[in-house]
């Protein structure tokens, strides 16, 4: 995934935040981070309910990637509509653990714009992908959210 598909995630999501406005309210910049938080605690989760040697409750119906398009998208809300990715965005560790080491760094005073891009950039680039359409993970979680909100009003 590259700089234009990840701006084209920004994109998605922002196009679901202001027509679903008046039903899906957009969290402020703190508690879009708090939201990705609880989100990448649950991607986690998912990873460890794979393992059959846990005894954990494996009926639970979670998924690794549901999980982790729902942290980029409260990572993306955070950046703010307005917000461009560039090259400079790149990082070489991607794996789940850091990941959620970069989540959690972010929930705090010192995230900027440019830690939470750094972030998203490592998800998109998770070697969970592999073989998984990141967009289309994305845009179901989205519709999901939609169809949810809809038919509640």
């Amino acid at each position: 995934m590259n700089v234009a598909d990840i701006q084209s995630l920004h994109t998605l999501v922002w196009s679901y935040r202001k027509r679903l406005s008046n039903l899906w309210p957009t969290p402020n910049r703190e508690d879009s981070l708090a939201f990705a938080f609880t989100e990448i605690g649950e991607a986690v989760d998912a990873k460890l309910r794979q393992n059959p040697i846990y005894n954990r409750n494996h009926d639970k119906n979670i998924n690794v990637e549901n999980e982790l398009a729902d942290c980029l998208i409260m990572l993306l809300t955070a950046l703010g509509e307005e917000f461009k990715f560039t090259d400079m965005y790149s990082c070489f560790f991607t794996d789940l653990p850091f990941l959620a080491v970069c989540v959690t760094e972010l929930f705090g005073w010192f995230s900027t714009n440019e830690s939470v891009a750094v972030t998203c950039y490592a998800i998109t680039h998770n070697e969970i992908w592999n073989g998984f359409d990141i967009y289309g993970v994305v845009w179901n979680r989205l519709d999901r959210i939609e169809k949810r909100v809809t038919c509640a009003n």
